[in-house]
């Protein structure tokens, strides 16, 4: 779900033989509007993926220089809506009998996914305007982590295991994904009107951690400006500062881990994994700080003392079970929005096979999704990041990365609900999905 992508021309079908995360920068600017040959989105990491490596075979046979070209969108090959090389486990089948079902752009059909980073050119509709909700980013950096390296590759992976729910919405012809606790569909709105879209991954300069740090904050800042909400998926933890830095207005952090996060800076040690929440609690715009789920043996008592004698707020998971979610919420102030993140090693050691940083004795899965729905229904939330999966560690079948992508599919469907989140991305009147989020609306107010 977070980019299941089908060809551009309805009449061909098409089998994808790889993926090419590349990120580009006239991705961004396809959301932002922006064209900026400086620092930002990658535009020189090379290209894999087995059909690229074709394609660039082919090109070279018919150039004189016997240089690989850049296709061109106009080209007589499987493309992406956005002119890039389609990518992932994609279906046979042709587009004009799958109704939509593209999240890349948040198309009509089932539920979103992202299979790939963006390839070639821009997003067609989107050249010098910003139409879109939901800007998905990647951040594949590890370099913060001092354990076992390999959460550079989640982006890519969460995107391609996120293909396994994209195939049932246009199979199924519904919208959004259905819900069967709740009876009722989510994101059908943003998948039937395109509004959300996958940005790439932003430039990782390796060794270079400030530099990285700093495209980082562009990327985001940039999304911010354009009006689109930012979804990033790491890379380690340390990448969460520097998101959160792009942010201008006062907000509050609520940050769920097995750890606290809150490291000295010692030895010139400041960027690493074990640091983000000292910097964001360093930032003039973040008001408070909920820590969830801190359990780690590893846990220092003087970051515990630093990160309280701050103001903030630390639920342990015996606290946790004992209140539940209204623990957090009564220590996020009424009115102010909110930015989550969520290190997967939140959750309970077999859970999270994929994650260096797993610890025993964590939340289930259904403890963290209704925790996040909680925050939704009752807070404006203007941001998530989802860091620390390793897809080298994980099973065969990927199960972390696949975690991942439903838990972050999921709590999008229900950030998009509250009212705050309406207000700055107002519907299109005269949708079916308008009318009855409308409707809902208005039962909710009066108890009905």
């Amino acid at each position: 779900m977070l980019t299941e992508v089908f060809e551009s021309n309805p009449g061909r079908r098409r089998a994808c033989h790889g993926f090419d995360n590349r990120p580009r920068q006239q991705d961004l600017a396809a959301v932002t509007g922006e064209t900026d040959p400086g620092r930002g989105v990658n535009r020189q990491s090379q290209v894999s993926g087995v059909r690229q490596g074709r394609l660039s075979r082919m090109q070279a046979d018919s150039n004189p220089d016997r240089k690989a070209v850049r296709p061109a969108p106009s080209q007589n090959i499987a493309l992406d809506r956005d002119g890039g090389l389609d990518a992932g486990l994609c279906l046979l089948e042709d587009r004009k009998h799958l109704v939509g079902a593209d999240f890349y752009h948040g198309g009509p059909g089932g539920p979103p996914s992202a299979a790939h980073g963006p390839a070639y050119g821009s997003f067609p509709g989107f050249e010098g305007n910003r139409d879109a909700d939901i800007a998905v980013l990647g951040v594949p950096s590890d370099e913060g982590s001092p354990w076992k390296p390999g959460a550079r590759f989640a982006p890519r992976k969460i995107r391609e295991l996120s293909i396994k729910y994209a195939g049932y919405g246009p199979v199924q012809h519904q919208l959004g994904y259905y819900d069967i606790d709740e009876n009722r569909r989510f994101l059908e709105y943003e998948r039937r009107h395109s509004r959300i879209v996958d940005c790439g991954d932003s430039d990782i300069v390796y060794t270079n951690v400030r530099r990285t740090f700093d495209n980082i904050t562009r990327d985001v800042r940039r999304l911010l400006d354009a009006g689109a909400f930012p979804v990033v998926i790491g890379g380690d933890h340390a990448v969460t500062f520097p998101v959160v830095r792009a942010y201008t207005e006062r907000l509050n952090v609520v940050h769920f881990d097995a750890h606290m996060d809150y490291r000295p800076f010692v030895h010139g040690v400041q960027w690493a994994n074990g640091n983000p929440i000292r910097n964001v609690a360093r930032l003039k715009t973040c008001h408070h700080i909920v820590q969830v789920g801190i359990r780690s043996l590893r846990t220092r008592q003087a970051d515990v003392q630093d990160s309280r004698a701050r103001g903030n707020d630390i639920v342990t998971v015996p606290e946790y079970r004992r209140r539940g979610a209204a623990r957090i919420l009564e220590r996020l102030p009424a009115g102010e929005p909110v930015y989550c993140s969520i290190d997967v090693d939140v959750l309970d050691l077999p859970l999270v096979p994929g994650c260096a940083s797993s610890e025993v004795n964590g939340l289930t899965y259904d403890e963290l999704r209704q925790t996040l729905f909680a925050i939704a229904r009752v807070r404006e939330v203007i941001g998530f990041d989802l860091v620390e999966v390793n897809p080298m560690l994980d099973v065969p079948a990927d199960n972390t990365s696949q975690l991942a992508a439903q838990l972050i599919i999921e709590f999008l469907g229900r950030i998009v609900e509250h009212p705050g989140y309406r207000k700055r991305h107002p519907m299109r009147p005269g949708t079916p999905a308008a009318g009855r989020r409308r409707r809902l609306s208005r039962a909710r107010a009066t108890g009905r």
